[in-house]
């Protein structure tokens, strides 16, 4: 929080937190990917940084957090704590426009679903936009750069495709956390600002 910016704005995010032994497990995966291609291709997420999005906010004033937080302890207090285990790795973009690598989730994916409507829906009554696209669970390992080529993504796309994901644990999620990311020139900083138990 002293690190609002002087406008008095955050760019916050709602997700769910993963436990250590997910992020170590991440953490191999990504150093085995890092040997498809240089880091030149793909900025690669940092462990802590990795996390289950359920909605992003972006920009937002400091003054609504009250109503923020509120909203949150209404909308999702009801559900219970979440299962779920990471599964294989994909992208987005596609093989010649390939954008984003990540891992998808498996287990309760329809609950988590519902969870991120939930928030959507109630978010929605503060008047942040309702989400267009339908909900894809999914962690974020890497975001490939704007100069890579195409041929460098081609490449890329086709190593994510023949790559044998590892066994990773499942992990139970127990809160909502109300986000704030700082964007620093090592990489994202992220701060809980506030939590919902799923109870």
């Amino acid at each position: 929080m002293n690190d609002r910016p002087a406008d008095g704005t955050l760019r916050l995010f709602v997700a769910l937190e993963l436990p250590q032994a997910v992020r170590s497990g991440l953490e191999s995966v990504s150093r085995q990917l890092r040997r498809l291609v240089p880091d030149t291709v793909c900025r690669w997420v940092r462990p802590e940084g990795i996390h289950l999005t359920l909605k992003f906010l972006g920009e937002t004033a400091g003054a609504r957090l009250p109503a923020l937080r509120e909203a949150l302890d209404a909308s999702v207090s009801a559900f219970g704590p979440i299962t779920l285990t990471p599964g294989g790795v994909g992208h987005f973009g596609g093989r010649h426009g390939i954008r984003v690598v990540w891992i998808g989730l498996e287990g309760e994916i329809e609950r988590a679903a519902g969870l991120a409507g939930q928030i959507d829906r109630a978010l929605a009554e503060l008047g942040f936009s309702r989400e267009k696209r339908p909900f894809r669970p999914h962690l974020t390992l890497g975001r490939v750069r704007d100069r890579a080529s195409r041929v460098e993504k081609e490449r890329l796309a086709a190593g994510l495709d023949s790559f044998e994901t590892p066994e990773l644990p499942s992990f139970q999620a127990h809160d909502v956390v109300l986000m704030a990311s700082k964007l620093l020139p090592g990489g994202a900083r992220y701060d809980a600002l506030h939590r919902t138990a799923l109870s």
